[in-house]
């Protein structure tokens, strides 16, 4: 076979006879139509640079049969009627990408949409508008602020939201439930023998409000409901972090909001995590991971938004009612990186318990054994850990092998049973139900999750 021709960077590799493809890209809005054959198609998978960009339309979703496929002798079909949809949704933050690919999951189910993603600039939502509603058939993204609802409103045409940026009353929404992301983060820090919080975030936006109302909920049921503080002039040469009482927990509505108080906290002498603990959420690995030092994060889960959101969308679509209320997603859970990586414990045996802890938590170690190493009668150990960090030194063990659990379920394709024993569980069937008690997700549940 010749070699294929090369399309511009929106699109694929493909070449020609018998299949059409329509795909478009966020940097050409106008789609076109390139002819393929059948083994271009599975060669484009091979050997296209963009095959698993998500700024690019899954071409499975968007293939048109025009004739008799001669390599596999099959019958010819008639086209398939694609819905157009357009996708206003920013690529230039970790949260838009994830919820981009989970749109783009939804779609290779389907093979029904032709999705054409753009930013959300006013001249890119005003050419959606100009196109009409006999070419766009729905509009799934950034659609919750007032000025972007009236220039859309013309086509008439259902549109779904995934962004708590804006107030988005009496629009169908799919967004992460960020009051129990407030929570995750709060109990994460709690977990680690903090008793001073400070939440950063933006006071004009819905979802960090509703991220510091969990946070206040988390803290509230353990008692330290007064220990937060929450400064409004993050980004001045102010001394708000000097007031702070130390050490202290930071939490901060998203990581690009973390990534930026990190250098004022270094250019004021606090270091991280040693005076200062600081957690991010959207788990952005680009932002996390380049942070000095590399930033602990919650993973809101934004892939499922996007999944659910084109479910919810294709069942509008479909005649179904829309939601009367947002559909909120559940978020994945804390990302550890170094940023937190501290124990906030005055107890110098209960800091070395905690770290004993989470660096053998996967070793076939017990509680017996951590309390031999301290040389501490039992009941005192399990006592003054209970007052301090809240709950038992086994619970402490069994969250942190779950978390791990968590980690290599999300990472990698191992086995549940392999899973169970480097994270050390007896077996598979006990890790299955602990893991079910305290997530609420059998594991293979919870890995599924995690892909859409």
């Amino acid at each position: 076979m010749a070699r294929p021709p090369r399309y511009p960077p929106c699109s694929l590799w493909f070449c020609a006879r018998c299949v059409r493809i329509s795909f478009a890209a966020s940097f050409q809005p106008p789609a076109q139509n390139k002819i393929v054959c059948l083994p271009g198609i599975k060669q484009a998978a091979k050997v296209s640079p963009y095959a698993e960009d998500p700024l690019v339309v899954a071409f499975f979703a968007n293939v048109h049969i025009l004739g008799l496929l001669r390599n596999k002798g099959l019958p010819a079909m008639k086209p398939r009627t694609l819905r157009t949809v357009f996708l206003p949704i920013p690529v230039s933050v970790s949260y838009g990408r994830e919820v981009l690919r989970g749109i783009r999951d939804y779609a290779a189910t389907t093979r029904a949409w032709e999705i054409i993603a753009v930013d959300t600039s006013e001249k890119r939502l005003r050419w959606i508008a100009e196109k009409g509603s006999g070419e766009v058939a729905a509009v799934l993204g950034y659609v919750a602020p007032a000025a972007v609802r009236s220039i859309l409103k013309p086509l008439n045409v259902p549109m779904v939201n995934v962004s708590a940026a804006a107030d988005c009353t009496g629009l169908p929404s799919v967004l992460p439930d960020n009051v129990e992301i407030g929570r995750i983060a709060a109990r994460h820090l709690i977990e680690r023998g903090f008793t001073n919080f400070a939440f950063v975030g933006y006071p004009s936006h819905p979802y960090s409000n509703d991220r510091l109302a969990g946070a206040r909920d988390a803290l509230e049921q353990a008692g330290l409901s007064r220990s937060l503080a929450v400064p409004n002039n993050w980004n001045q040469k102010s001394s708000w972090y000097q007031m702070l009482r130390k050490p202290v927990a930071i939490m901060t509505a998203n990581d690009y909001l973390a990534v930026r108080i990190l250098p004022v906290l270094r250019e004021a002498g606090l270091r991280v995590p040693e005076d200062v603990a600081l957690i991010g959420v959207d788990n952005d690995d680009l932002e996390c991971e380049f942070a000095t030092p590399p930033l602990s994060s919650v993973d809101p889960n934004a892939r499922g938004v996007g999944y659910t959101a084109a479910e919810v969308l294709n069942r509008i679509l479909e005649g179904g009612s829309p939601p009367d209320s947002p559909i909120l997603v559940r978020p994945i859970g804390i990302v550890q990186r170094a940023s937190t990586d501290k124990f906030a414990v005055a107890d110098v045996q209960l800091a070395r318990a905690m770290r004993m802890i989470h660096d053998h938590a996967c070793d076939p170690i017990s509680v017996y054994q951590i309390v031999e190493r301290l040389e501490i009668s039992r009941s005192t150990f399990e006592k003054r850990f209970r007052d301090v960090i809240g709950h038992s030194p086994h619970d402490e063990l069994r969250r942190v092998r779950l978390e791990r659990a968590k980690a290599m379920l999300t990472d990698s394709r191992a086995p549940i049973t392999e899973i169970a024993r480097r994270c050390g569980f007896s077996d598979s069937k006990r890790f299955s139900t602990i893991f079910r008690e305290e997530s609420g997700f059998s594991p293979q549940q919870f890995r599924q999750e995690k892909k859409h």
